[in-house]
C-alpha cells in the first residue's frame, strides 16, 4: 500500500471523485497504478488484482513476491520508494523508466534490506550521486 501511496499521484483522488469524468495529462494514472493501485486501495480480493498475477511478476507458493517487474513509467514517485524494502523476499526488480529520483544512497538502503535480491534494473528512473559498493554486495547486479 505505501508503494502505491507514495508512486502514484491523484489515485486516492481519482477513487474519490465522481464528479468530473474528463482528467488532464497531470492527472492521468498510469495503467499499473490504477489497477493495481484500485485493487490494493479497496483491499480487493479478486484474483485479478493481486499483483502475483499481474505478467511479468511471479510470488511463491507463500504468496511472496519474488520477481516485481513494473512497466515504463509505471510510477511517479517524489522520492525512491523507500516501502521496496519491505519485499523481502523480492529476487528480481525492474522499475526501469519509472520516475523515481532520489541518490543511489537512496537505493543502497533498499537493496540493503532485501537479502534474496540478484537483478536491480533502474534505467532513466532519475537517480543521483556516486556508485555505492553496498549495491554489488551479496552477488547483486545492477543494470
Amino acid at each position: 500500500k505505501q508503494l502505491v501511496s507514495d508512486c502514484c499521484p491523484g489515485l486516492s483522488a481519482k477513487t474519490t471523485s465522481s464528479s468530473s469524468s474528463s482528467s488532464s495529462s497531470s492527472d492521468h494514472l498510469s495503467s499499473w497504478c490504477s489497477s493495481v493501485g484500485h485493487a490494493v486501495t479497496y483491499d480487493l480480493r479478486q484474483w485479478y488484482a493481486d499483483i502475483c498475477h499481474v505478467a511479468p511478476n511471479v510470488c511463491d507458493s507463500e504468496g511472496h513476491l519474488r520477481q516485481l517487474v513494473l512497466p515504463p513509467y509505471a510510477l511517479r514517485c517524489q522520492k525512491f520508494p523507500q516501502a521496496l524494502a519491505k519485499l523481502s523476499q523480492l529476487v528480481h526488480l525492474d522499475m526501469s523508466y519509472s520516475s523515481a529520483p532520489g541518490s543511489l544512497a537512496d537505493v543502497a538502503a533498499v537493496v540493503g534490506s532485501l537479502p534474496q535480491l540478484q537483478q536491480l534494473h533502474l534505467r532513466g528512473v532519475g537517480l543521483k550521486g556516486s556508485f555505492s559498493c553496498q549495491l554489488l554486495e551479496a552477488g547483486k547486479s545492477l543494470r
